[in-house]
């Protein structure tokens, strides 16, 4: 099937669910995430800020910041078609931006070099069982994972609905490391 399609029937699914199953899911997403080494060795997470039907990471974020950790959020930076990684230092900062997606104003900018970041959360509309995904078709994700100098640890995370068996990867495509949803967490083979 398109990617096209398989996109808009996929979204179409997730913007179904009601919003208590997408606040239940997501809670047990974000306990899973909270139990895994890699997020309690973690010092540096790069986290996308959920709206519409995503898995909500409001509340994962808040938890972060205060286990003392660093936490990053994208900046779309729609100049030079790129995602940039900058500091959160308190959830209260954001405010609407870019898509609709809650962002930090011009002036609360701070970016980094990605290399520090070691643990992503990284958002898709479908997952596969060899960890690729579709994202929205902005290749956002795909080119800031395709950067050679970082090596973080990538959680896909997704509703359970949202996994199929095969995505038909491209050759610009990157995998993630695990998937997390709602009822297992998935590790990619070495």
């Amino acid at each position: 099937m398109d990617k096209k399609i398989l996109r808009k029937n996929m979204k179409n699914s997730r913007n179904n669910l009601d919003t208590s199953k997408i606040s239940e899911f997501s809670d047990a997403i974000i306990n899973n995430i909270y139990e895994m080494d890699e997020y309690k060795n973690a010092k540096n997470i790069f986290c996308f800020v959920s709206f519409s039907s995503e898995v909500i990471t409001h509340e994962f974020i808040k938890t972060s910041l205060k286990d003392g950790k660093n936490v990053f959020i994208p900046y779309i930076d729609e100049d030079k078609n790129i995602m940039k990684a900058t500091k959160l230092k308190d959830f209260d900062d954001l405010k609407i931006g870019f898509y609709g997606i809650l962002s930090l104003e011009d002036e609360k900018l701070e970016f980094v070099d990605p290399k520090i970041i070691d643990l992503i959360i990284v958002p898709g509309l479908i997952f596969d069982y060899n960890f690729y995904r579709i994202g929205y078709g902005g290749g956002y994700y795909d080119k800031f994972l395709s950067n050679n100098s970082i090596n973080p640890v990538k959680i896909g995370v997704c509703f359970d609905m949202q996994l199929i068996d095969d995505t038909k990867p491209e050759v610009h495509d990157v995998p993630v490391d695990y998937i997390v949803t709602e009822k297992r967490v998935l590790r990619k083979e070495k």
